[in-house]
């Protein structure tokens, strides 16, 4: 379903049916919260990160699964910016979950990555909050 996403979100700016989008969020968030307990401590916000990523991509669809009356909202306006920002979360979270899949049992517990806010402002995109970063510093390791 993961895989499925990251189609969606690479085809945003054309793929823009929210029942469609809704049908394949759900698969992935129950996909998500059916590994949860096997995952390591360092990958359990996934669900609320990836959550986070695809409704600054594509609005309140992202939500459904807690408020339905989301389903019947369209999706916001195609926007780059957000998009290439949750596409590129997303790959980074599959990369990661194959690491933790691959990782010999000694260092899968190990296995982590920043939530997607934490993400933003690593990379110095976006920290909730403030309307720029080019006036802030680097957020240290």
């Amino acid at each position: 379903p993961l895989l499925e996403l990251r189609r969606l979100l690479h085809n945003a700016e054309n793929s823009r049916d929210a029942q469609e989008w809704a049908s394949v969020t759900e698969l992935a968030y129950e996909a998500l919260d059916d590994a949860r307990y096997l995952l390591p401590h360092g990958l359990k916000h996934l669900k609320r990160s990836i959550r986070a990523s695809i409704g600054e991509a594509i609005g309140g669809v992202a939500v459904a699964d807690l408020d339905p009356r989301m389903l019947t909202y369209e999706l916001t306006p195609y926007d780059y910016r957000w998009t290439t920002y949750a596409s590129e979360y997303l790959d980074a979270v599959l990369d990661r979950l194959r690491e933790w899949r691959d990782a010999p049992r000694s260092r899968a517990s190990a296995v982590s990555m920043r939530d997607y806010d934490g993400s933003l402002a690593f990379t110095e995109r976006y920290r909730p909050g403030e309307t720029s970063l080019s006036s802030t510093k680097r957020v240290p390791k």
